[in-house]
C-alpha cells in the first residue's frame, strides 16, 4: 500500500466489472474495445429477445442466438441470464395488452400500463368446451398465480439459455 501511494507500481489492480444488459445488437460494439484493452464483460441476456418472441417487442436491434453464441465463444464475454421469453415487457406501454399463452386454453393478458412482465397481475382467461358449449371465464391473477407464472418463465428461460449457450453462467442474473 505504501509503495502504491508513493507511485511505485507493484501490480495492484483496481478490479472493474463490465456488464451489459438485454442482448441488443448495438451492444456488440463493446467487443472490439474489450479486445483492444484486454477486458472481459458479462452480457445479461433476455431469451425472449434472442428468440424474437417477446410480445410487443419486434426490435430489429435484438441479438440472435447466433450472436450470443459467437460472443460466448470468443473468450471476452460471459453470457448470463437477465430475463426469459417475456423480457422486460416495458414495450407493452406502447402496444395493446400482451397476451401470453399459459397452455391448454388458458391465456393471460397484461394491461398496457404494466411496466414490466414481472411486476403486474394480469387477467387470466380460460376457454372450455367446443362449439355451442364453448365458454370463456376471466379472473384477475392472484399473487400466488403470478409467483408461479414468473418462476415458470424464469426457469424456462434459464433452461433455454443453458441449452443454447452451455458456457453461460448462472452465478448472477
Amino acid at each position: 500500500y505504501q509503495q502504491w501511494l508513493s507511485g511505485t507500481n507493484i501490480g495492484i489492480a483496481k478490479p472493474v466489472l463490465i456488464t451489459v444488459d438485454d442482448s441488443l445488437k448495438s451492444e456488440q460494439a463493446w467487443d472490439p474495445l474489450l479486445q483492444k484493452y484486454g477486458f472481459k464483460a458479462v452480457m445479461y441476456t433476455i431469451t425472449g429477445f434472442l428468440d424474437q418472441l417477446t410480445p410487443g417487442d419486434s426490435d430489429p436491434n435484438n441479438m440472435t442466438w447466433a450472436d450470443a453464441q459467437a460472443l460466448a465463444s470468443n473468450g471476452r464475454w460471459q453470457i448470463a441470464f437477465h430475463a426469459g421469453q417475456y423480457g422486460h415487457g416495458d414495450s407493452y406501454a406502447d402496444t395493446p395488452p400482451a397476451t401470453i399463452s399459459l397452455g391448454a386454453g388458458v391465456t393471460e393478458s397484461l394491461s398496457s400500463s404494466c411496466p414490466y412482465f414481472y411486476s403486474c397481475l394480469g387477467t387470466i382467461s380460460t376457454r372450455t368446451g367446443t362449439g355451442k358449449n364453448k365458454k370463456t371465464t376471466t379472473a384477475t391473477e392472484t399473487p400466488a398465480q403470478a409467483k408461479a407464472r414468473i418462476a415458470n418463465e424464469v426457469n424456462a428461460g434459464i433452461a433455454e439459455l443453458r441449452s443454447k449457450v452451455p458456457s453461460a453462467s448462472m452465478l448472477s442474473w
